[in-house]
């Protein structure tokens, strides 16, 4: 399944979908060139995963891109 699907799909309201949406596009501009084209799809339905851990937790953009962006940066590929 697709990252952007993984979060489409996810059992929250609306407007969470859209704001978990809106964090997975922007922490990807920022971190996705970190990775080769070999590992960028299972590291966006990581991110993916990430998120949406995340989105129980509140809806504050920035601070679950901030979470995003060092969970990601603890677990590279």
């Amino acid at each position: 399944m697709d990252a952007l699907q993984l979060i489409n799909t996810s059992s929250y309201d609306p407007a969470t979908i859209k704001l978990l949406g809106q964090a997975f596009d922007e922490v990807w501009l920022i971190i996705g060139d970190q990775f080769s084209p070999d590992s960028k799809a299972a590291a966006r339905v990581r991110l993916a995963h990430v998120i949406l851990s995340m989105g129980r937790d509140g809806h504050d953009l920035e601070r679950l891109k901030a979470l995003a962006i060092e969970a990601m940066s603890q677990q590279q590929l």
